[in-house]
Parts: C-alpha cells; sequence; structure tokens
C-alpha cells in the first residue's frame, strides 16, 4: 500500500512541475481577443478582388504578445458584400466572405500582414502586405519598404 501512495504522489510531484515549467514558459506573454468592423467607405474595407464592392461585417482576433513580437490571427467573422444600385445607394450584392488572416511582427517596424477571403468555403482573394522600418540611434527612419500584393482566384 505504501508504494502506490509514493508511487502516486511520485506521479503527482512529477505532474506538478511539469505544468509549473509549462507556466512559467509562457510568462511575458500578453494574449488578449479584440473584434474590428468594416463598413463602407473605410479603409482597407473595399473587396480589391470585385471592384465597387464594400466588405460589411466584424472580424475578431486574438494577439498574442511577447516582448516586442507579436502574433495575431483571425478567430472568426463574415462579411457580407455591399455594391451601389442604379441610384445609387448600397444593396447586398450576395455575396458573403469568411476571412482567415495572421500578422506577425516586431510592432511598428516590421510586419507581415496574411489574409484569405472565402466565398462558400473556396479561396477567392489573398492579399499579402509587408512593410519594414529602419530607424538610426536618433530614432529617424532611414529606411522604408511596403509592398502590397493582391492575388484574385
Amino acid at each position: 500500500m505504501k508504494a502506490k501512495t509514493f508511487l502516486f504522489s511520485g506521479i503527482v510531484a512529477v505532474l506538478a512541475v511539469l505544468s509549473t515549467n509549462t507556466v512559467s514558459a509562457q510568462k511575458g506573454v500578453v494574449k488578449f481577443q479584440y473584434c474590428n468592423t468594416c463598413e463602407i467607405g473605410q479603409f482597407g474595407c473595399e473587396n480589391t478582388c470585385v471592384p465597387g464592392e464594400w466588405l460589411v461585417g466584424e472580424g475578431c482576433f486574438e494577439n498574442l504578445l511577447s516582448n516586442h513580437n507579436w502574433v495575431t490571427k483571425c478567430v472568426g467573422g463574415i462579411l457580407k458584400g455591399y455594391i451601389k444600385d442604379e441610384y445609387g445607394n448600397f444593396v447586398p450584392s450576395g455575396n458573403v466572405y469568411t476571412q482567415h488572416g495572421i500578422v506577425t511582427g516586431e510592432l511598428g517596424k516590421n510586419e507581415i500582414f496574411s489574409t484569405m477571403l472565402f466565398k462558400d468555403g473556396k479561396l477567392v482573394s489573398s492579399i499579402r502586405w509587408r512593410f519594414h522600418i529602419t530607424t538610426n540611434a536618433n530614432g529617424e527612419v532611414t529606411a522604408f519598404m511596403d509592398k502590397l500584393d493582391v492575388d484574385c482566384k
């Protein structure tokens, strides 16, 4: 009986040490979620692959921040397309999109933004935006790179 108790206590102790190590590996990581909305006329909400169509809806994201680096991933959201009718009013286009994306990099200095739009489960567009800023010791910008690639399917 004492051997079983000792074995059980040993397993509990090992699990406690392992869980402590796992927790300490996560120390300094800040995790938070937020949602953004897209509206007609808002910068970044026009569908680059369907001229004249605006994406309206909400996308939710999860941020994992550690030191100056972070990862942001899209965790859900639905965007509906809107176009102008013959009277100049915005009406639903009938297109409904889901978004999947990720952002990585160093805050404000080196970011890579990749997102994909799906309609009826099929990929309709992918967007990749990259930028990099180099500053000198005085904080002055000495180099800047900004590149946007859009692939319409």
